[in-house]
């Protein structure tokens, strides 16, 4: 982003009407603000958003899930806006054994996924194989390799941003 500083321009790159000439909005300020906008509502709603020009409300949209976020959803799955700027999120699936399973999360990361963890397997102490564990991690999934000898129910949960 830039201050105005076309044509006409006053102390401190702010608009005038007087002294004439009055400011020149120029080509390249209009882009650079139409983008900025763009991005915060991309941003924020992870790409899953489609600019539509006639919704007049979804900046407004955008910056109430960043001000007042959304109570987290329970549900599997499912994902949550923090205050920080970043995501969580959380999904489950059924893991076959001896294998790894990629489980997609319900949203890609607009930028990175910095931590994925997981949970399932069998409780029992007398278990002689790992039980799963998150071996990676992307912006758009999980992989979680299960090493008991039968299927498992995972659940993950990702963070990032």
């Amino acid at each position: 982003m830039h201050r105005i500083d076309s044509s006409g321009y006053g102390a401190g790159n702010v608009f005038k009407s007087s002294p004439a000439p009055a400011t020149v909005v120029s080509v390249a300020w209009l882009n650079a603000i139409q983008e900025e906008i763009a991005k915060v509502i991309e941003h924020i709603t992870g790409g899953n958003t489609a600019l539509v020009k006639a919704d007049n409300t979804q900046l407004l949209t955008a910056i109430r899930k960043i001000a007042v976020p959304a109570a987290p959803t329970l549900a599997m799955p499912g994902r949550s806006f923090n205050p920080d700027g970043t995501i969580e999120m959380w999904a489950t699936a059924s893991c076959a054994a001896n294998t790894s399973t990629a489980i997609n999360l319900p949203f890609a990361f607009p930028n990175a996924c910095f931590f994925a963890l997981g949970n399932g397997g069998n409780a029992s102490s007398g278990q002689q194989d790992n039980g799963p564990f998150v071996s990676a991690w992307s912006t758009t999934q999980v992989t979680v390799y299960n090493a008991i000898d039968s299927a498992v129910t995972v659940n993950v949960w990702a963070k990032g941003y």
